[in-house]
Parts: C-alpha cells; structure tokens; sequence
C-alpha cells in the first residue's frame, strides 16, 4: 500500500510542477508572479508576516502597508485560482 502512495505522491508532484512550468509561461500569472515579489520585497512585512517572525508583537501598519497585503493576498488568491482552473482542466476536481 505505501508504494502505491509513493506513486501517487510523485505523480502528483510531477503533474504541480508541470502546471507551474505551464502557468509560468502565461502574461497573466507571470504578472501576477512579478507583482508579488515586488510586494515582498517592497514591504518585507509580508514575508515576516507570512513566516511568523513578528506574531508574538504588536505591529502597527500603515494604510499604505495594508493595501500593499491587500494586493499581495488578492494576487496569490488569483495564481491559486489559475493553478486550480489547470487542475480541473486537467480532469482532478
């Protein structure tokens, strides 16, 4: 049972890092791709959000900062979706 799982598991990594190849190669996700590391790297308290560094203090945000995670939760959101739309036409719900 567990080399039958082995298989699946591979499977399905090889079939995600097709579809990334695949999403990788469209305007739309590339965009979307750039858009979110100019964020990080504009805002690195996304990172830090993200990794958990600053979750035991208080963080004040700008207005600026909060749309900035806005953007960058709406763009992720967006790359997600694609991936899932290459999933479903891929035939796995």
């Amino acid at each position: 049972m567990q080399r039958i799982l082995d298989k699946i598991d591979e499977y399905l990594f090889r079939m995600y890092d097709g579809l990334l190849k695949e999403l990788k190669q469209t305007e739309c996700y590339r965009d979307d791709s750039n858009e979110v590391e100019r964020l990080e790297n504009k805002y690195p308290v996304i990172r830090k959000i993200l990794e958990g560094e600053d979750i035991h203090k208080e963080l004040i945000l700008s207005i600026e900062v909060q749309n900035a995670i806005k953007r960058y939760v709406e763009l992720r959101i967006n790359m997600l979706d694609d991936l899932q739309i290459k999933y479903y036409l891929r035939g796995i719900p």
